[in-house]
Parts: C-alpha cells; sequence; structure tokens
C-alpha cells in the first residue's frame, strides 16, 4: 500500500502531510528544490525532487509498487498532467490480461475556482500570447504575478520588461530566471505567499502600479485578494483564464478532499481520518467602524478563511477582507454547522474563522455563551480578542473615569428585570454606565430616575445623562441632557450612556 502525489502545490503538500499522519506511505514529486524545502522526509513520507520526463514517470510506476497516483500539479502545468496521463497508460497496456488488478487509479485534484465575482476592472485572456498586446498597449508599472516559469513570454520586448515587477517565489532557481530574463534586482520581489489583500494593495501603492497580472487560480493562489486589491487601488487586473483541462477517460477528478479521502479509502482499504484543525477567533469589533478595531483583531481578520458576524458589523470590516469570506451570521447555532461543512470541503490542514462580536468581549457580550458552544468543537483552538467598548469610548469623549462606575444594561432585558438594580443605583447615588436596545429604552429609563429621586424628595434638575448616539459613525453624537430632555428622545440609533446624580 503506498500512494504516488504530483505535487508542487499547497494542496498537493497538504495531501502528502495528512497521509503520512494516517501512516499510509507515499511518495511525493517536487519539481524544484524550493518544493522539496516544504516538506522533510518522514516514516510514512519520501520527497523527490526534480522534473520528470514520461519514460521516467513510467520507470517510477514500474519500480513503486504503487496503489494509486494523485496527480495535485498546478492547474497551469497541463504539459506536467498530461505526461502524467500517458505514463499512466503505458504502464497500464504493459499489464498482461491476467494481472488487471495492478493498473494504477488516478486520481486528479483539481483546485477550486474563485468564488469572487469578476470585477469591470478584469481582462480575461485565454492565455500569455493574448495578454501580451494589451500589456504593450497599457501605461506605467506593471505588477507581475504569474511565477517564473513564463518570465522570457513578458520580458522579450525590452520596452515592456522595463516596466515589470515581478512576484515570484524566493528560490534560486526562481531569482535566476529573473535574471536570465533582463530583469533587474530592484523589478524582483522575491516572496512567499499567501498574500492579503492588505499586502497587494500595499504592494500596489508603493510601486505606484498600473496593472497587475495574474492567473486565475482560486483561493488557494490568493486569486481573490488581488481581484480586491485592485478593486481598491482602481487599477487594472489582467487574468490569464485557466486553461481547459483535457483529462482522460480513466483520470477521476476531485475538489475537495473529503471525497478524494473517501475514493482513496475504497482503493487501500483503510479508514483515512482527515479533520482539518480550526483556528476559531472571538474578536471585538469595537463600536461598529473599522478604525475602532484593534491591531490584532485586524491581523485576524486579514488571515482568516471565514468572518462572520451580526450585519452591522461585518459591513465595517468590508474593507479589510474579500467579501466572499464575509458572512453575516452571529450565532453559535448557525456558525458552528457553517464551519463543520467547511472542514469536510476543505482542502486544507487548518481553517481560521473569527467571529467578530460588537465592543468588546467582555463587556455584554455574546462571546461568552458561543464560547460555552465552541468549547465542544475537537481540533479546535479558541482565541479571544478584546475590543473596545462602548462604556470606553463614551468615557474617554466625555474625558470621565469609569473604575467605578456601576453597570446597567436595558438591552433585550425586560423593565421589571432592570427597575430593582435601578431603585438601588439611585437611592445611593451612584454614577451608572448604562446600554440600550433602543430610544425606547432612553425614555422609559429617564421616567424612572426621575419618578424615583421625587420618592426621595431629591433635586432632579441636578440628574444629567451624558448621552452617546452612533458611537463611531459619521452621525456620531455625544450630548449632556437632563432627565426631562432625556424623556424627549425620539431618533432611531445606538444609545448608551453615563447617569450622574
Amino acid at each position: 500500500m503506498k500512494v504516488l502525489i504530483f505535487g508542487g502545490t499547497t494542496e498537493g503538500r497538504e495531501l502528502a502531510l495528512c497521509l503520512a499522519k494516517n501512516k499510509i506511505p507515499c511518495e511525493v514529486c517536487v519539481a524544484t528544490s524550493y518544493g522539496s524545502q516544504l516538506l522533510s522526509d518522514s516514516d510514512f513520507l519520501h520527497v523527490r525532487q526534480g522534473r520528470l520526463t514520461t519514460p521516467q514517470m513510467l520507470s517510477l510506476l514500474s519500480e513503486g509498487n504503487f496503489s494509486a497516483v494523485i496527480d495535485a500539479t498546478h492547474p497551469y502545468a497541463l504539459e506536467v498532467s498530461q505526461n502524467i496521463s500517458e505514463a499512466i497508460r503505458q504502464y497500464d497496456e504493459a499489464v498482461s490480461p491476467d494481472e488487471v488488478k495492478k493498473c494504477i487509479p488516478l486520481l486528479r485534484f483539481d483546485r477550486q475556482g474563485a468564488t469572487k465575482a469578476a470585477s469591470p476592472l478584469c481582462t480575461f485572456f485565454t492565455n500569455i500570447s493574448d495578454c501580451l498586446p494589451a500589456l504593450k498597449s497599457s501605461s506605467g508599472k506593471i505588477l507581475l504575478t504569474t511565477g517564473s516559469k513564463n518570465l522570457s513570454d513578458f520580458c522579450a520586448d525590452p520596452e515592456l520588461r522595463s516596466r515589470l515587477l515581478v512576484r515570484t517565489l524566493p528560490s534560486q532557481e526562481s531569482l535566476d530566471l529573473c535574471f536570465k530574463n533582463g530583469l533587474q534586482g530592484n523589478q524582483i520581489l522575491a516572496m512567499q505567499g499567501p498574500f492579503s489583500k492588505e499586502t497587494n494593495a500595499a504592494l500596489i501603492r508603493q510601486y505606484g502600479i498600473s496593472v497587475l497580472v495574474t492567473k486565475e487560480s482560486g483561493s488557494a493562489g490568493g486569486y481573490e485578494e488581488k481581484l480586491a486589491a485592485c478593486e481598491e487601488c482602481n487599477i487594472s487586473c489582467f487574468v490569464i483564464k485557466k486553461p481547459e483541462a483535457s483529462h482522460a477517460a480513466d483520470r477521476e477528478v476531485f475538489s475537495n478532499f473529503s471525497d478524494l479521502f473517501a475514493r482513496l479509502e475504497e482503493i487501500l482499504g483503510v479508514k483515512i481520518n482527515f479533520t482539518p484543525k480550526l483556528f476559531l477567533t472571538l474578536a471585538g469589533a469595537g463600536m461598529g467602524n473599522s478604525d475602532t478595531l484593534t491591531v490584532a483583531a485586524k491581523k485576524a481578520i486579514a488571515e482568516a478563511d471565514y468572518i462572520f458576524g451580526a450585519e452591522r458589523i461585518v459591513q465595517s470590516v468590508k474593507g479589510l477582507a474579500t467579501t466572499t469570506k464575509i458572512h453575516p451570521l452571529y450565532l453559535a447555532k448557525d456558525i458552528i454547522p457553517f464551519l463543520e461543512e467547511a472542514r469536510k470541503s476543505s482542502c486544507s490542514g487548518e481553517i481560521r474563522a473569527v467571529v467578530l462580536f460588537s465592543g468588546d468581549t467582555g463587556f455584554y457580550s455574546g462571546a461568552e455563551a458561543f464560547y460555552k458552544e465552541a468549547e465542544k468543537l475537537s481540533d479546535t483552538q479558541l482565541e479571544i480578542i478584546p475590543g473596545i467598548s462602548c462604556l470606553q469610548y463614551l468615557c474617554a469623549k466625555f474625558h470621565k473615569n469609569w473604575q467605578n462606575y456601576e453597570f446597567l444594561s436595558l438591552h433585550g432585558v425586560k423593565k421589571a428585570d432592570w427597575l430593582n438594580k435601578l431603585s438601588d443605583i439611585v437611592y445611593n447615588n451612584r454614577q451608572t454606565f448604562f446600554i440600550t436596545s433602543s430610544f425606547s429604552d432612553i425614555k422609559a429609563l429617564s421616567e424612572e430616575i426621575l419618578r424615583l429621586l421625587e420618592e426621595k424628595a431629591q433635586d432632579t434638575s441636578k440628574a444629567k445623562i451624558f448621552l452617546g448616539f452612533n458611537l463611531s459613525y459619521p452621525d456620531e453624537k455625544i450630548s449632556v441632557l437632563s432627565l426631562k430632555e432625556s424623556t424627549e428622545i425620539s431618533t432611531p440609533g445606538l444609545y448608551c450612556g453615563i447617569i450622574e446624580l
């Protein structure tokens, strides 16, 4: 029982690691030394480096006693896929009629395409040759993110070459190809992805890029993040379409690990355990304006595969992540099943998700209840990132310290439940911070304070409400009101405030 994987992609690496973890021997073929650096030999994993011809592949198949072959090469590496198919065909033809069982199943992992709709800024080309005239007709600097293999096509024209900024893998082979094709050191960005939208946008701005060139490489290739960066920076994006693969009839094609492993289980007769590790972050989102997000929360959002939160909250982070990652869900009963399904269709050994909660995760937040449900998940690492609460924000606006305040929540709370606490607050003249569900809560609260003060025969004119409305939003308003003025509020919005008696 042994599996041969033709890799060189993130998915190929993840497949090999999962099989080795399940103690299934596998041999992984990668073309470059850089590819071999990303995988290490182990008891159940052997890495073979170097480009193989069809005869060399056939020799490997004949000597290796493999139960299955997986083609997990890059979707644009059509020649390699064709060579694999041909080697399998020749191997099967050499099998005698009474040895049919020795024919090797060929499984193709076909990377999932992008889910983001194309932008009007995108122009699609069938191949590089079709793209070149459009690039020559363009003006300004060009960020080339298509790798180093086809550099000669882009560098043949001196004028076009002089406008290129090439982002490529930090391998000696890639750098050698860059210099061989006449590129200067200041035209080369040797970087290992994946790259976030923010990183792409920062490069576009720093180098004054006018056109970004990319392959239609799907989520694993960072395609959506490139498109989102082009939209944010309002530059053209030239896309080399994914080539149409002509898979052989005997080649079984899979687009997720769950189905591929199910087929491997049939072939090998063993159980393969594959559950991507879930890194789940519960983060405070501040007031609702992305400016009130902490640096840690922004980093978690940038690295996330999935971002959840109430509609108002996720709207505020749309500029920080691609929209296909954002889902307006905030309850554990909706998010946890979603993530479990995502695990089943994943093509990676890990999934990163962020659930955003208004304000701070420790101050009247849904994070507490969510955490209790998330603790039940297997293979999950939980993290909580605090945020800026409305308490902190409003007190800062009024230049007040809040360490001795009482706290009162009217948000989703029945009047009978908060009235007893309010009575204690009024009778003891305590400064109190409160949160509400709507403007009607302000009216009810102020009327009750007036009633309680009158019962005490206390001067009601000294009582003040320091009120915050739609904090951090463009129509934010802070005001100091008397109790009577507070009863007259009728504008819908988000309110919180401070009671001083």
